[in-house]
């Protein structure tokens, strides 16, 4: 690309003026991805992301997920057990995400939410001697010993013996508590490899008000370790953590198998804060579509309530994000013969980003296959809508060019 001139990171063509590269993390030119930018309705509401993207290298970007199976899973489905966990942080839309920015990025991959429940398909967390199970977690999922996707919920320290252990590659892990000055107040002593740490205080939130806070530890070096959170008195609630590299961007994912815009918006406010509200983000994506469409009777949805409930997750996700993209599910091979069109929760989903200039909207069928068919011999389809590992992929090589398109950065 040589011959254009260059101002800061841009590359402009010396005879136009027009934008036409960019100088990327590592120092070299790279040509804009022009055919992006067509894949988006207001694209500029990802303007405060592509920001803080340029800063990567030096902190962390947190991209919080939230929706159904096609955030929560990745490559597999209800039936495979007990890869879910594993499987999603290596081929999940959130993960392959995280791994396109970071690479582009140069910047450390890896950094990823821990729920604080252990199961058996995530084995970076274990929970010993009376940890005992809180029905209020962020409302993310596993499979279970039988093969049932089920919600996760959140572990209390309340007596002696009570532990977390979380096994991680990273240089912090924020541990998210839930504190009520009537119930949740106490301290919990935490190590990292068998010695360091200190005490973490749950303080009760200053009153009887539901609190949700993040409590940073820094374990010392970019490396394995061995995180242990123990009771040391009262009563403890813990409900994730997210473990980082110090910079690069940073992923949860807080997908439920089975989910709709109208099950989210009927949760339980402490769920929708802890998944929507309380870890900070520079972007939310929500993900939905197939299963509002396929449940629309039984679940009494019309276009008019489910544009109601979208709006009320874009505005409990904006309490802390920048941005809020809203990503539909792919194309299925069920027949679409019901009363609401499989493609209207698209254009719902349209129109709510046309009406804020916060929200954005990825048409991931048109940036990648509207055909199930094609998609499935491209070996895209694990069944009649979830995707495996290569469609990921796909959608979000498309969304990982626009994110680090300087042009986001032109006001």
């Amino acid at each position: 690309m040589s011959g254009y001139i260059r101002r800061e990171d841009r590359l402009f063509d010396p005879t136009t003026g027009a934008l036409v590269g960019y100088i990327d993390a590592n120092g070299n030119e790279q040509a804009l991805v022009s055919g992006a930018w067509s894949y988006f309705t207001n694209a500029s509401a990802l303007k405060p992301v592509a920001a803080a993207l340029r800063n990567a290298p030096f902190t962390e970007v947190f991209i919080n997920g939230s929706g159904d199976s096609l955030m929560q899973f990745g490559g597999d489905t209800v039936g495979v057990y007990p890869y879910s966990d594993a499987l999603a942080e290596r081929a999940g839309f959130l993960a392959c995400l995280r791994r396109h920015l970071n690479a582009r990025l140069g910047t450390p991959d890896g950094g990823q939410w821990i729920p604080a429940e252990a199961s058996v398909s995530d084995t970076r967390v274990a929970n010993t001697n009376g940890a005992t199970v809180a029905n209020w977690g962020p409302y993310n999922a596993y499979v279970n010993g039988s093969g049932t996707v089920t919600g996760r919920n959140a572990r209390s320290l309340n007596a002696s013996g009570a532990n977390i252990t979380f096994t991680v590659f990273g240089r912090y892990v924020e541990v998210e508590i839930w504190e009520n000055a009537g119930t949740y107040v106490g301290n919990m002593n935490w190590t990292v490899d068998g010695s360091g740490g200190g005490t973490i205080n749950s303080n009760g939130g200053g009153g009887a008000t539901d609190t949700y806070r993040t409590v940073r530890l820094d374990l010392g070096t970019d490396a394995n370790h061995v995180v242990s959170i123990s009771w040391a008195s009262g009563q403890n609630l813990i409900t994730g953590a997210t473990v980082t590299r110090g910079s690069g961007v940073v992923t949860r994912r807080f997908g439920f198998g089975g989910s709709s815009a109208n099950n989210w918006a009927a949760l339980n406010s402490k769920v929708l804060r802890t998944s929507l509200q309380t870890n900070r983000a520079s972007l939310h994506i929500i993900r939905d579509s197939y299963n509002p469409w396929n449940r629309q009777v039984a679940d009494g949805v019309t276009i008019a309530n489910y544009k109601t409930a979208m709006q009320s997750l874009i505005d409990l996700a904006l309490v802390n994000a920048s941005a809020v993209l809203l990503v539909p599910d792919p194309a299925t091979s069920t027949a679409d013969n019901k009363a609401i069109k499989y493609a209207e929760f698209d254009t719902a989903q349209r129109d709510l980003a046309l009406a804020n200039s916060k929200v954005c909207f990825f048409d991931v069928k048109a940036a990648t296959t509207t055909d199930w068919t094609t998609a499935n011999a491209l070996g895209w389809k694990t069944d009649f809508v979830h995707n495996a590992g290569p469609a990921f992929n796909a959608e979000t090589s498309t969304l990982a060019d626009l994110l680090l398109d300087p042009r986001l950065l032109v006001n």
